[in-house]
């Protein structure tokens, strides 16, 4: 060994340990490279997960995004009709008749595609023949045949039968003893008036037939050659609700005594002096009595006082909107609501595969839930007897409400709800008389979006209270009895 040592004097030795001095450092530098290169990578693997996480949300938020663009295309362009051999597994989607129920059309009759005879005759004509016109032969076996025309006088600039002008000749005098002037009509006011028909009328259009001011308008100019400017027919509106103001009192009072009250809401603009932007509407469960207020906020405080103005010992029946929550002692939540929901999801291009598989699932079991109930309803046996299958139904709720894994998100916060609020849906079969849906304020709340839609809102907070009460005494009027409305219209100003 000494010997080998010796050989390695010199340069060679002071080169090999030149090199062990390297091996040494660099070995050293690995190792720390080694260490950064762990570190880099446990880095590497965080960002990995949390890229995947940020991935996922946005896979949910994209989801989320697919499915609002669907219901503003159902909202702006309506939903697309299938065909029949698309959808003759759901005979929901398009003999609904637009409630959300699922139940079915009933056929129509023949007879009800022709008009009815008409019950009062202003003119009869005979047409009597007895020979051929061609061969001049006489005829025999002959009948008469019944045929009736409707029509209508149109007015011209010569003769216009529609318009009644009354030129009053009023004598006044005065009396000494009181001092006063004295007449037996009032000489007030402006020389030419509209009279109460053209008044009625004026309201009858704006409410019943949701017409605009220009509308308005050119329908008298058109058919009895009167001008009316928007200053009148606002003027004539304002006085309509002032006269209309004690029916409006009694139709709350009648719905106050009912046993449940229907609540649903919509937008409103109210320009100037606003109180709010939405309008309310509350209906009971045994008339057509209903109250529209308009230019009221979307508060709690306006659900509690508007809803509840007179009896809050009343069910109330409405959707899931939060407003309702710890209003009303009983409440029984709309199906018709969730039963859409699920239905669109069904029907959403969003899903597929397994997700797809699950929407429909859930929609189909909610879908026999809710036939099976409403049948129950209607079936004419004793109350104790439906309110006795509450728990079986209740179960079937539970069930398919119950998530799962493979749920989509959507899905799965609809399910989380539903378990939630379950007692809420059930009220129906709890007290006798409260339906399950909400239909009847979706059903009172059209002709007012439909007058948002032309006339875009009112511009005064007391405009749109004046065209609240027109609203709620003119169309429960109308639902009642729109074939005599203007005679029972008239006997209400009266």
């Amino acid at each position: 060994m000494f010997q080998c040592m010796k050989k390695l004097e010199g340069k060679e030795l002071y080169r090999r340990l030149q090199e062990a001095k390297n091996a040494k450092r660099l070995h050293s530098a690995a190792i720390q490279q080694n260490k950064d290169l762990k570190e880099i990578v446990k880095a590497q693997a965080k960002t990995i997960e949390t890229q995947a996480m940020q991935i996922e949300m946005l896979q949910h938020l994209v989801e989320a995004l697919q499915l609002q663009n669907e219901e503003f295309k159902r909202i702006i362009f309506g939903k697309k009709k299938k065909k029949k051999s698309e959808d003759s597994d759901d005979d929901s989607e398009n003999n609904d008749g637009g409630s959300g129920g699922g139940h079915p059309r009933k056929d129509r009759e023949k007879s009800s595609y022709q008009r009815a005879i008409p019950g009062v005759i202003t003119k009869t004509t005979n047409y009597e023949i007895d020979c051929c016109g061609r061969c001049k032969t006489k005829l025999v076996n002959k009948r008469t045949v019944e045929k009736y025309i409707e029509d209508m006088v149109l007015p011209d600039e010569k003769e216009n039968p529609l318009k009644i002008v009354e030129k009053k000749l009023i004598e006044t005098g005065w009396c000494p003893k009181c001092r006063k002037q004295r007449s037996l009509e009032a000489i007030g006011g402006a020389k030419v008036q509209l009279g109460p028909n053209i008044r009625a009328m004026v309201a009858y259009l704006t409410v019943v037939q949701r017409q605009t001011y220009s509308q308005i308008t050119n329908y008298f100019k058109d058919l009895i050659q009167i001008n009316i400017s928007d200053g009148e027919i606002a003027e004539i509106l304002r006085q309509q609700a002032v006269r209309a103001g004690p029916e409006y009192s009694k139709i709350e009072r009648r719905i106050a005594m009912q046993k449940g009250v229907h609540a649903d809401e919509t937008p409103w603009k109210t320009l100037k002096n606003a109180g709010g932007n939405y309008a309310w509407v509350k209906t009971g469960t045994e008339t057509m009595d209903t109250i529209f207020l308009l230019g009221k906020s979307r508060g709690i405080g306006h659900a509690r006082k508007i809803i509840l103005a007179e009896n809050s010992g009343q069910v109330g029946i409405s959707d899931d909107y939060g407003a309702y929550d710890n209003v009303f002692e009983e409440h029984e939540l709309c199906w018709s609501h969730p039963h859409r929901k699920l239905r669109d999801l069904k029907d959403s291009n969003v899903f597929a595969g397994e997700s797809k598989s699950r929407c429909k699932e859930t929609f189909e079991a909610f879908k026999k839930l809710y036939n099976d109930i409403k049948k129950l309803l209607d079936e004419k046996i004793p109350f104790e007897e439906k309110r006795k299958r509450k728990p079986e139904f209740m179960k079937r709720f539970a069930s398919l409400a119950q998530p799962k894994k493979d749920d989509p998100k959507h899905l799965q916060r609809i399910k989380k709800t539903l378990l939630e609020k379950i007692q809420n849906y059930f009220v129906c079969m709890e007290i006798e008389g409260i339906p399950m849906d909400n239909n009847k304020a979706e059903r009172g709340l059209r002709p007012l979006v439909i007058k948002r839609k032309i006339s875009f809102g009112s511009k005064t907070a007391k405009g749109a209270e004046n065209l609240g009460i027109l609203f709620s005494v003119l169309m429960s009027l109308w639902w009642k009895r729109p074939a005599n409305f203007f005679s029972d219209y008239a006997d209400l100003l009266a």
